[in-house]
């Protein structure tokens, strides 16, 4: 009767383990995705060539994000596999189907992977053809002219002669 007690007693343990890394898999994505998102969009709003940059921080972050789900995701499935186990030594309990080769969580892994490769990706190449933005060009009485970048709000004056 100890060892049904024993292996029930490890049972709840690990589904408890297991419960614990299933919860932290989605709360890590949740708070990194809703920080990226609102760290943009706050970049966006103000300024328009530091989104580039913020791009560039951003995409590693999502990256980064991607390895802890993936190692969440990994040691969830390795308590799972300890619960199978002991569910296939006992004849009462109903053994869980193994793992999946591709199922959801992975897909999510993938995406976040995906989404910080494409976001700095984007980011190089917004740095490197430079922001395209329309000019307005004035002259002033005293022979220079400012060039008004609508996407950075900032006067440029240049000299009407070069």
């Amino acid at each position: 009767m100890e060892i049904n007690e024993a292996r029930l007693v490890q049972y709840r343990v690990l589904a408890d383990h297991r419960l614990h890394f299933g919860r932290l898999y989605f709360q890590v994505i949740g708070l990194n995705l809703a920080l990226v998102t609102a760290v943009l969009t706050a970049v966006a709003i103000s300024r328009s060539l530091w989104f580039a940059a913020a791009g560039l921080l951003m995409g590693p972050i999502l990256l980064g994000t991607a390895l802890v789900a993936h190692c969440l995701h990994a040691q969830e499935e390795s308590y799972a596999s300890a619960l199978r186990a002991i569910e296939q030594q006992e004849p009462k309990m109903v053994a869980l189907p193994g793992p999946k080769t591709l199922g959801a969580r992975r897909l999510v892994v993938v995406a976040l992977a995906a989404a910080g490769l494409l976001l700095i990706s984007l980011s190089v190449f917004y740095v490197a053809e430079g922001p395209e933005c329309d000019t307005q060009a004035k002259t002033s009485a005293a022979g220079k002219r400012p060039l008004v970048s609508l996407c950075t709000n900032e006067a440029l004056f240049c000299d009407v002669n070069s």
